[in-house]
């Protein structure tokens, strides 16, 4: 393991691409997807970056797991940037909360809008909203990187005020309990090739091919990645995405 590393958690790219473009600014710096890591192992890098979307208002089931679980250096510097869609909420504090719990200090925290992608929700933004994200993106990563360098104190994005934190806390808390068994929403229609996309696109490895059609593993993280991903738009959740734009961060 490098002395600096990112940690990523991504479905659709977007937190994949602030995770290269800081590393890019760094340099030598190792990134390592979460869903290929070891919790159990101890992390030996002086600089830690966690990279991942906001869900819920707070953050994915496998980040906060992340932060229950780390075992690192004492000195070491680390970072969070959360990417969201429409508002972060209080993944950053929430973070920053779990990892104080064990003596672990979280030295800054950023916030970077990227195109919503949740189509649980809604269909993708149109290209020209998408293009303005990406260009803020670059601008946004500058500073931080800058920050980072310098080994900085920033906490400001991971300020929510308490009335705030308990609401979205409680909303989190109801809708991610089960988010596991989230894929038993998952139906493929007879437009499915079993190419396989969608097994090498998750990034928890939940899924498989068999007889030639995808099977999920109940270690969803609701990523969506699957939908997003598959060419034929032949997977959707339930019957709410069957007519609406898919998302592919294009950067990565």
């Amino acid at each position: 393991m490098k002395d600096s590393v990112i940690f990523y958690f991504s479905g659709t790219g977007n937190s994949l691409q602030v995770a290269k473009d800081i590393a890019d600014g760094l340099g030598d710096t190792e990134l390592i997807n979460l869903g290929d890591f070891d919790f159990d192992s101890e992390i030996t890098a002086k600089r830690i970056g966690i990279v991942a979307p906001v869900y819920c208002w707070g953050p994915p089931v496998i980040i906060a797991r992340f932060a229950e679980k780390m075992q690192v250096n004492g000195d070491a510097y680390i970072y969070q940037v959360a990417t969201y869609g429409g508002i972060p909420g209080a993944a950053l504090k929430m973070v920053k909360q779990q990892l104080n719990q064990r003596n672990i200090t979280l030295n800054a925290a950023y916030k970077i809008q990227m195109p919503g992608n949740y189509i649980v929700g809604y269909g993708a933004r149109n290209e020209k909203s998408q293009l303005k994200s990406f260009a803020k993106e670059k601008a946004s990563v500058a500073k931080i990187t800058y920050e980072i360098k310098s080994d900085s104190t920033n906490l400001k994005a991971a300020n929510v005020n308490p009335i705030g934190t308990a609401l979205f806390v409680k909303i989190y808390k109801k809708l991610m309990t089960d988010v596991h068994n989230q894929d038993k929403n998952f139906n493929i229609n007879s437009d499915c090739t079993g190419c396989g996309i969608c097994e090498k696109s998750c990034p928890v490895h939940n899924i498989s091919i068999e007889d030639k059609k995808p099977v999920w593993h109940h270690n969803c993280e609701l990523c969506v990645s699957c939908i997003q991903h598959c060419p034929k738009e032949a997977i959707n959740f339930n019957d709410k995405t069957q007519n609406r734009k898919r998302y592919v961060n294009k950067n990565v």
